[in-house]
């Protein structure tokens, strides 16, 4: 699992703010599962409240659908919200978190009754208070991003499966087909398409045989024939799929380039519908 840990610099002013961080961090590179990187990550753990660039960083998490945790350090009690008189960004960076991670009762009381987001829960920090250890504090951080991924990765196989579902075209192999394209669309919107999955789908377009011409339309249908183009071109330059097995004309161009520079080399957490 590929956790980011965000806290600006501001936040980071507080020496408690530092230990918590360092805590986490000294912690989580004792469980071999975890690979703390701000590069592609599975899920972000965002610190802070009321700051632009918390709130930035959740933007482009939001967009690119990749979960985060929100820690907002104490920002969400009553006598810190009341310095803060505009609320439209905090509370976009709150509702949108997957959990709202707090270290008191009273900021999820807080919280729930603004009702800003309903999946909230209470890890105590370690650095406050001697009412946890550093350890368990940092296991159930990761427990908690471990079920947030799962949860995730659940309801992606259930979005494709969906989108499948309900295509009209009967034919299974291209519904089968249809379906890994759109989930290398999903990670690759995401700037992270594993190399395996990516090899997976050039194995598949080559080995299973389905009307070209069908696909194809079905791919203009949902405005996808631009993207498989360049698919396709990033297939033959980087996996083992060659021209005669391409649906569409691939393309060749800068967005071609930026997905390959995309393509990661590890595994993606299994997606599972257990």
């Amino acid at each position: 699992m590929r956790v980011q840990l965000y806290m600006s610099e501001k936040t980071r002013d507080s020496e408690v703010n530092r230990e918590l961080l360092a805590a986490i961090t000294r912690q989580s590179y004792k469980h071999p599962d975890i690979i703390l990187t701000d590069e592609n990550p599975d899920i972000v753990h965002l610190f802070g409240a009321w700051e632009k660039e918390v709130s930035s960083l959740a933007n482009q998490l939001y967009k690119k659908t990749i979960p985060y945790v929100y820690s907002p350090l104490g920002g969400m009690l009553p006598w810190n919200v009341k310095q803060h008189p505009h609320h439209s960004s905090q509370k976009k960076l709150t509702s949108r978190a997957s959990t709202v991670h707090v270290c008191s009762a009273l900021e999820k009381e807080q919280i729930m009754e603004r009702q800003w987001n309903k999946e909230v829960i209470v890890i105590k920090n370690s650095v406050i208070t001697n009412d946890i250890e550093e350890s368990v504090m940092v296991d159930n951080l990761i427990k908690l991003y471990n079920e947030i991924i799962a949860s995730y990765n659940f309801k992606t196989h259930e979005d494709i499966q969906s989108q499948v579902a309900n295509l009209e075209e009967e034919d299974e192999n291209i519904r089968f087909v249809f379906g890994k394209i759109l989930f290398a669309h999903h990670y690759i919107h995401r700037g992270n398409l594993a190399q395996k999955d990516l090899d997976d789908l050039a194995q598949t377009m080559t080995a299973v045989d389905y009307d070209e011409d069908k696909m194809a339309e079905l791919l203009h249908q949902h405005k996808l024939d631009q993207f498989v183009g360049r698919l396709e071109q990033v297939m033959m330059d980087m996996s083992t799929l060659t021209e005669g097995f391409t649906t569409l004309p691939p393309i060749k161009d800068k967005i071609t380039d930026k997905m390959k520079a995309s393509i990661t080399h590890y595994e993606q957490p299994t997606i599972t519908s257990d």
